[in-house]
């Protein structure tokens, strides 16, 4: 993906954004380092791979016990959703991570 975006291919950017969001949140604790790929994805309009990038950081922040984190994560990937329209991903997502929202 990552040549082909170098060779002008547009439409691997948002991919490559993704998975370098994804490599990064495994390097961070802290969710840091990911946040700007992440908005690199927002900048390019890219809101359903932008959800699925905020859903990931929140299942990190999970893994490392980081309630706060997961919560507001996961609120802004279903936000995200939303505005994006997918009532499904939403639904599914309010029911999988229920005991986070409740925080």
């Amino acid at each position: 993906c990552k040549q082909l975006a170098e060779r002008g291919c547009i439409y691997t950017d948002g991919p490559v954004k993704f998975l370098e969001a994804e490599s990064m949140a495994s390097s961070s604790s802290d969710g840091s380092r990911d946040l700007d790929a992440i908005e690199a994805l927002m900048k390019a309009s890219l809101k359903d791979l932008t959800g699925s990038a905020y859903e990931r950081l929140a299942i990190t922040m999970i893994e490392y016990d980081d309630a706060k984190k997961a919560r507001q994560y996961i609120l802004q990937s279903i936000r995200i959703y939303r505005d994006w329209g997918a009532r499904a991903r939403v639904q599914w997502m309010e029911k999988q991570y229920s005991e986070w929202l409740l925080l």
